[in-house]
């Protein structure tokens, strides 16, 4: 049947009287069946999508937290801000005046 007959079936009135048409309801509902598919897989990647780039994005920021964290930490193990730190503090420690020296065990 071809899709002038069917529209004319339609005018008629005629279309589910006979097995062709029965037959392309049938693929109508096949081909509704895919479309239906076809979005649903569309929103499903439009969602995964939105997801990585949200985790992207957070990624980015702990990337800068890590940075700023590191740096921090650098600034304060100089051994000058140690030392002014110690002495805030009132510790009772003080900067060595003579290097170290090396013990040899016999």
């Amino acid at each position: 049947m071809t899709f002038k007959n069917f529209i004319e079936h339609l005018n008629q009135g005629e279309s589910l009287r006979d097995l062709s048409n029965v037959i392309t309801w049938r693929f109508a509902a096949f081909l509704i069946t895919l479309a239906v598919i076809y979005i649903t897989n569309h929103n499903c990647v439009e969602r995964n999508l939105r997801d990585i780039n949200t985790l992207n994005k957070e990624i980015k920021e702990l990337q800068y937290e890590s940075i700023t964290t590191s740096s921090e930490l650098m600034d304060i193990s100089k051994q000058s801000n140690v030392l002014q730190r110690v002495t805030q503090e009132e510790l009772g420690l003080k900067e060595l005046t003579e290097p170290p020296r090396i013990l040899y065990v016999e």
